[in-house]
């Protein structure tokens, strides 16, 4: 599982959608967001850097130039970094920054992410430390020779700065950088949505001190396979980490590869009819917390309607009004003088509507969500 290195809110201009990520995200978590921003490729998004975790140096270099793709790959770059090659990074930006520039191209942080083998790391933090270093790894030849009651008298402080200024160099927190050859060019990032990948569920497993990856759906012989890696036979098995479809499926999970693999087949069923939305929805609405009953809500989806166009109270009150004057100039006069965040939650309540992040979710009998259906009236004649 990646370390998270942006947390990130995103919302489209003229919109009340909004969605906050931790980055770098998956190629479904980025697709569930453009569901719930309703956005489109080349779309500029408002993007807001809440948290940068232990990037906090890249909060005066990161500006509204980057693109949410660029952002979550620069993000899934710097996830990958061992300790060297973060204090590599950071001294690289500082080396940028020292240039005389007060930003930094999008282009050029992914370029430095992917140069960080172009530049050497000292474990030092000051002139003398760095001085003392290069004296003492025969950096300095002409120091090499000295006694160690004349070495130790040597002024390092002189040393190490000398040796800075010539090559450029920057401390940082964790260490001193310095280029050493030239940095590398990053493939550039297109501003546009991944596709969706091939599987519904990719789930990493754990059992017994043993790992295995499944993608799901699959064969029910590949479900064996897997559970025979792990030494799970028929017992639960945990899960580490996850990519769905489904947001909420890693808290639904309970350790059942076959139920997960049914329900992943029907995932895969309403992706290709284009009811996934509604079904993310609907989930969100049932607060729905297991398998068993998120198969069940699947077959039950022709009972419940979806309006998209709403992401708040208000934008709900406004598109009734709206529907109720034909859109006329005198919807938006009334809209002027009605409370629409109090109108659009008394809507909600007399219609038992839910607002998910996916919109407004409302049952065909405007019964409550959690209600259970009236079953249908047997027929026929009983046997006396």
């Amino acid at each position: 599982m990646a370390k998270p290195i942006f947390d990130v809110y995103a919302a489209r201009e003229g919109s009340e959608a909004f969605v906050t990520l931790t980055l770098p995200a998956s190629a479904y978590q980025l697709l569930d967001a453009k569901e719930r921003l309703h956005a489109e490729d080349g779309e500029e998004l408002y993007l807001e850097i809440s948290d940068y975790h232990a990037c906090e140096y890249l909060s005066s270099v990161l500006n509204e130039q980057f693109g949410l793709m660029p952002l979550n790959a620069l993000a899934e770059r710097i996830s990958q970094m061992d300790d060297r090659a973060l204090t590599a990074f950071h001294g690289m930006v500082r080396m940028e920054l020292d240039k005389g520039g007060e930003s930094i191209s999008p282009q050029c942080l992914l370029d430095l992410a992917h140069s960080t083998d172009c530049c050497h790391v000292v474990d030092a933090l000051t002139d003398a430390e760095l001085g003392r270093f290069y004296a003492e790894n025969g950096f300095r030849s002409e120091l090499d020779a000295l006694p160690d009651k004349v070495f130790e008298l040597l002024d390092f402080d002189k040393i190490g700065k000398e040796i800075r200024e010539g090559e450029c160099g920057v401390f940082t927190p964790d260490g001193y950088v310095v280029q050493h050859s030239e940095f590398l060019s990053a493939p550039p990032v297109p501003d546009r949505w991944p596709e969706k990948p091939d599987y519904i569920f990719r789930l990493e497993l754990e059992h017994g001190g043993r790992a295995a990856v499944l993608e799901l759906p699959a064969l029910e012989c590949l479900i064996d396979v897997a559970l025979h890696k792990i030494g799970a036979g028929e017992e639960p098995v945990r899960l580490a980490a996850c990519d769905s479809a489904l947001p909420n499926f890693k808290q639904m999970f309970d350790g059942n590869l076959y139920a997960a693999n049914e329900l992943a087949v029907t995932v895969r069923r309403l992706e290709k009819a284009g009811r996934l939305p509604l079904y993310k929805a609907v989930l969100s609405a049932a607060e729905c917390a297991d398998i068993s009953a998120a198969l069940t809500l699947s077959e039950q989806l022709d009972h419940f309607m979806l309006d998209r166009t709403s992401a708040s109270p208000a934008e709900y009150a406004r598109n009734e009004i709206g529907f109720l004057l034909d859109g006329g100039p005198d919807a938006e006069l009334l809209s002027q003088y009605v409370s629409l965040h109090a109108y659009g939650q008394a809507l909600l309540t007399r219609q038992n509507a839910a607002l998910t992040p996916y919109g407004v979710v409302n049952r065909d009998d405007n019964q409550p969500m959690q209600a259970p259906f009236e079953q249908p009236a047997q027929s026929g004649m009983e046997m006396m």
